[in-house]
Formats: C-alpha cells, sequence, structure tokens
C-alpha cells in the first residue's frame, strides 16, 4: 500500500472536473434524461427519470458490441451506438420528444472541468478503435445522432466516467459519501477534494489506480500468469494493477494456472482433453462467480463450469484444486484492490465517510470480493477511520443525469486543471 501512496503523491495534473453539487429540491420536476453508456463490450442506454425531486424509474437495455466493431474506427463505433439509440428511441415510444443526453465513457480520458469536452487519452479493456485523436467525444456523439434519424432533439450535454457518475448520485443521496470506486470492468475511482474546490463548485478528483506501474510498486506481485495475461493483452505494458484487480480479468489468471497445473501433471490425470481449457478468455468473470458460488458437496457449480470446458468426469479432488485456486486469485484481487482503496482513504483523511461502488459486480458478479476487500480494507486504513461501501445500483447513469442537470444550471466552471491521483503517462513493461 505505501508504494501505491507514493506514485499517488507524486501524479500530475491534466484534468479536474468541478461542479456545483446539486441539492435534493434542485433537480428540475419531472426531468429526463437520455444517458448513453460506453465501458465494455455492451453498450447500455437508459432513460432516467425525476418527479418531485427524486428518482421515479431507470429503463435500461443491453446491445452487444461485436468484437469487429470494438476494433474498428470512431464512425464505425458511434454509428453503432447511434443505431443503438434509435431502437431504443423507438421501442420505447421516445419518437418526438427532445432529451438531454448524458454520454458515460469509463475509459481514460481529459474532461473540460465542466465536462462539456472530453478527449480519449487511451484504450482499455476489450476496445482498440482508430481515429479518435484530438476528437471530442461529445461532439462525435451528437454528431451521430442527426435530427432527421430520430425524429427528436437528443442533446448531448456531458461526458463523464463511471465513477464520476456513481459518486454524483451516491453524494446527492448521502452527503456523507465522498468516494466511488470501479472494480468489475477497470479499476479506478473518484473522490471529493474537500480542500480544491473553488466558490460554490466541488473538485471531483479522478483516480486511474488500475494504471499504477510495474517499477517498486506491483514488482513483488507479478507472476507469470500476469505477464502472460498481460502480453496478450490490447494494451502490453499498460493498465498492470487493473489486470491483476479487475473481475473482468480473474477468469483469464484462473485459466492460465489451471493450465499450468494440468501441464505439470498436478490436475486432469488421465485422458481428458484440455485443448478448451487452452483457450484464451475459455474461463471468464461468470465462471468464477459460479464457482467461488458452490458450498455444494459434490462440488456441483464447479463440476458445471468444466463441463464447459468438456473436462467431464472430474474427480472430486480435481475440482476441490479449482475451487481452491480461484479463492486464491479471488483474494489476491480483493486485496489489491484494498490496497488501492485504503490508500486512497487514507490519502483524504476524512474519519467517516461512504464509499459507493458502481454497480451491482461486488454483490453479484463475485460473491466473495466485497467482503474480502472490506475486510482487508479496514486493516490498511488509518486508525479511527470508518467507512461504509453501500452498491450503486445504475450509479452511473443516475449521476451522469444530474451531473447534466447540474452543468445547465451553472456558470462556466472555473479555469483549472485535475489533479488525476496516478502515474506519470510513460510506457510500462514488465521485465
Amino acid at each position: 500500500m505505501q508504494h501505491i501512496e507514493k506514485e499517488m503523491n507524486s501524479c500530475h495534473t491534466d484534468n479536474d472536473v468541478y461542479l456545483r453539487p446539486l441539492l435534493q429540491n434542485e433537480v428540475t420536476v419531472n426531468a429526463a434524461f437520455l444517458v448513453v453508456d460506453l465501458g465494455s463490450g455492451d453498450l447500455k442506454i437508459r432513460l432516467v427519470k425525476f418527479k418531485a425531486n427524486k428518482k421515479s424509474g431507470v429503463w435500461s437495455e443491453h446491445y452487444h458490441i461485436p468484437e469487429l466493431t470494438r476494433r474498428s474506427t470512431s464512425i464505425q463505433l458511434f454509428d453503432l451506438i447511434a443505431d443503438c439509440v434509435k431502437k431504443f428511441v423507438k421501442d420505447h415510444d421516445m419518437l418526438g420528444k427532445d432529451f438531454r443526453v448524458a454520454f458515460v465513457f469509463s475509459f481514460p480520458c481529459e474532461n473540460r472541468p465542466d465536462l462539456s469536452q472530453a478527449y480519449l487519452t487511451k484504450w482499455t479493456k476489450e476496445f482498440q478503435c482508430s481515429g479518435f485523436d484530438n476528437k471530442d467525444l461529445r461532439e462525435l456523439l451528437q454528431n451521430a445522432l442527426p435530427k432527421d434519424k430520430m425524429s427528436c432533439v437528443l442533446d448531448v450535454k456531458i461526458v463523464v466516467n463511471d465513477a464520476v457518475g456513481a459518486l454524483v448520485s451516491a453524494a446527492y443521496d448521502d452527503p456523507s459519501c465522498k468516494l466511488s470506486l470501479v472494480v468489475g470492468n477497470g479499476f479506478y475511482s473518484c473522490y471529493i477534494n474537500e480542500q480544491g474546490g473553488k466558490g460554490t463548485y466541488t473538485e471531483f478528483v479522478k483516480a486511474e489506480m488500475g494504471a499504477l506501474s510495474v517499477s517498486e510498486t506491483l514488482a513483488g506481485f507479478i507472476t507469470e500468469y500476469d505477464k502472460e495475461l498481460d502480453q496478450f493483452s490490447l494494451d502490453p505494458g499498460g493498465q498492470i494493477l487493473e489486470k491483476m484487480v479487475s473481475i473482468m480479468y480473474l477468469g483469464e489468471i484462473l485459466r492460465l494456472v489451471l493450465v499450468k497445473l494440468s501441464n505439470e501433471g498436478l490436475l486432469f490425470i488421465g485422458n481428458f482433453d484440455t485443448s478448451k481449457l487452452k483457450e484464451r478468455g475459455s474461463i471468464d468473470a461468470d465462471d468464477v462467480s459460479l464457482i467461488e458460488s458452490d458450498k455444494t458437496e459434490h462440488h456441483y457449480f464447479t463440476r458445471f463450469v468444466l463441463r464447459k470446458l468438456q473436462l467431464q468426469d472430474c474427480s472430486d479432488e480435481d475440482s476441490r484444486i479449482v475451487r481452491y485456486v480461484c479463492g486464491i486469485v479471488s483474494e489476491r484481487g480483493a486485496y489489491l484492490a484494498a490496497a488501492g482503496l485504503a490508500a486512497l482513504i487514507n490519502r483524504m483523511d476524512t474519519p467517516d465517510m461512504t464509499i459507493a461502488a458502481d454497480g451491482p459486480s461486488l454483490n453479484i458478479y463475485h460473491p466473495r470480493f466485497y467482503g474480502l476487500m472490506q475486510a482487508k480494507t479496514e486493516e490498511l486504513v488509518k486508525p479511527g477511520t470508518k467507512f461504509k461501501i453501500v452498491c450503486s445500483q445504475n450509479g452511473s447513469a443516475i449521476g451522469a443525469a444530474l451531473a447534466a442537470e447540474a452543468r445547465q444550471r451553472q456558470p462556466p466552471a472555473p479555469r483549472a486543471t485535475v489533479t488525476r491521483a496516478g502515474p506519470k503517462a510513460r510506457p510500462w513493461k514488465i521485465n
């Protein structure tokens, strides 16, 4: 944890976000927002409505983005997004109506302080599209949504990431919420800097914890499995801590360990076909969740995952080993996440706070991750520090809608740069 704190203390300034937080009586009565959320292999489009200053409903649809599109061009990607928005508008009887749009873009980017512009700095996760150099993301989405195709006016107001959205949403309901955390499809955070505000504005600091480098910080924790995962990723050398922590990568780490055990004759001994196991990506986050949920005497859930890998009739010993290894991989990820979270909590030096975990990932996608991370974080924070972690269901969408409302109400934000809690930009390699 000390190494992570050191990296954060040597951060550089390039991207502040300033908002005047909305009070609970300030949201326009009967306000409605369209939220376009891009952050993983699925595009999420949500209609968020407020009534009498309270959230009245969230209507959501998921649209799959093919791998070919995730590695195409900005034009092809945003054309697909526009087609999905058009379908959503039609399916939800929104034709002929005007909506303010918030764009949740959950990749590293540089924002204007008022969130009116954002520029991609690097792709992560499963995306690697071209044509984004010096392109404003808000403008790209706005241009892809021409009025003649939608039969309605869709006005794109802001671009935020899901950590900012989750924090804005949670802080609206609970002013003691000062920090948000994303650990499902990435590893980053956002926190409120109590000393960094300007006038009525609050400074929201984006913390790209997953981008921490190998030197000093992680060298003692990198394994041969991490090196192989990184080598065959879309961004070798980048987002190293994220690849060790994020729930989306745990399945691949588990698979690599099982392959080595099998190759060394310690697992699946006998006439087993392990060709499916040796396919990259053949174990995913859902499989990890299922194995971690397995409390059955005869390992039924674990055997179900093994059958998907064409490993039928495995012994009880094989199933026990798979469950044990899965538990170790999960614990390491949760403990490293706790180190990053504790470093942020200690940096903020707030004695009592609420932390918003975006989405259901901590509770649904992985049944033990939340508890493991919570317990280890409690060990690492300064004595006397109290905190609680709450699940921010649909938090990124609701927060993005609130941020769009806040931006419309506020005058131009102060001209300043945001302190990004993270390492200086540089190429990283694993030795």
